[in-house]
């Protein structure tokens, strides 16, 4: 990886952090806001070139998606 590309995924990794640490709104789940936090943080490591495989890795492995369907 480029040393010029490591703020740029600091920044990412930032972004999820925010949305991990800041109070869930009223009215959505706690995992629905991990959720949003997660997917604008890979797609800015996408757009951003940084790592997109890893950024997509990192949300499977996190356990925010699950394969249960909530009615």
């Amino acid at each position: 990886m480029d040393r010029k590309k490591i703020p740029l995924l600091v920044l990412c990794i930032l972004i999820a952090a925010v949305f991990w640490l800041v109070p869930t709104p009223v009215g959505l789940e706690d995992n629905s806001w991990h959720f949003l936090g997660l997917f604008i943080a890979v797609i800015m490591a996408v757009i951003l070139q940084v790592m997109p495989f890893i950024a997509i890795a990192i949300v499977a492995l996190s356990g925010i998606t699950t394969t249960q369907l909530k009615i």
